[in-house]
């Protein structure tokens, strides 16, 4: 792979940054969790085991708004990714295309 990908990608967050070092804090805050809003959605629709999570625990992705609504989601541990290895796995993604690491 050449390194253009990845200076396109450093070139789009740097500029994407560099505005945000004379934000205000609340407007850095309103961009954290519009993020973890999109975050938390996506892995409601689309991964088993936080769709079974959620719904198990009776948790909403509406219930999530800030960062300090996260402790309202159980730990993932090392063993329940074992357990549930196939069902972390986003349902959007074309098969083939994700690779173990490691």
């Amino acid at each position: 792979m050449t390194v253009l990908p990845y200076f396109l990608v450093f070139l789009k967050t740097y500029l994407f940054l560099k505005p945000s070092q004379t934000e205000c804090k609340e407007k850095l805050e309103q961009y954290q969790n519009q993020k973890l809003h999109e975050l938390i959605n996506h892995v409601y629709r689309n991964v088993p085991y936080y769709i079974r999570l959620f719904d198990d625990n009776g948790i909403k992705p509406e219930d999530i708004k800030e960062s300090s609504d996260i402790q309202k989601i159980p730990f993932l541990t090392k063993e329940l990714i074992h357990e549930n290895f196939d069902d972390l796995k986003t349902r959007n993604i074309l098969n083939g295309t994700l690779k173990l690491i490691g």
